[in-house]
């Protein structure tokens, strides 16, 4: 029995990757033979995979690795996210991050548009950008260590 991703013929879809310490970069995620992109998915970022709520409003989604944060997933710091309003980090990613377009409606992947590679690029596209995990890391150890020192 076919998918229904091999139903409406969908065998690879167009994505942004956003790697640790470089510049978001188009992909191409492939299906497998049972029309699923799991596999690639989870390939891309290194693991299970997981979507961070919150970032560009699900459009495009945002996959990491689900492990991320784990001292054994040996994921090192990507990026600072940021809420639109405050310039205090709501989390920091760990490991290459994966941007694929939704369809809601039918619950399947899609092409990412072109708008919406503009937000990646202009949210992850920049040298601060990519320094910010560090800088924010840098940031809490600096806190941690003036509060046991006083």
């Amino acid at each position: 029995m076919k998918s229904d991703l091999e139903k409406h013929g969908v065998k690879a879809v167009d994505a942004m990757v956003v790697p640790v310490g470089q510049m978001p970069r188009k992909a191409r995620l492939k299906a497998d033979s049972s029309g699923s992109f799991l596999r690639d998915m989870q390939s891309r970022v290194g693991g299970p995979i997981e979507a961070i709520p919150g970032i560009f409003d699900g459009r495009p989604v945002v996959y990491v690795n689900e492990e991320d944060k784990l001292p054994w997933s040996k994921c090192l710091p990507n990026r600072a996210v940021y809420a639109d309003d405050i310039q205090e980090p709501v989390d920091i990613v760990f490991g290459d991050m994966l941007c694929v377009g939704l369809d809601v409606e039918a619950g399947e992947l899609r092409d990412i548009s072109a708008e919406e590679c503009q937000k990646v690029r202009e949210r992850f596209g920049t040298k601060d950008s990519i320094e910010s995990a560090n800088r924010e890391i840098m940031k809490m150890v600096e806190r941690n260590s003036r509060k046991r020192a006083g």
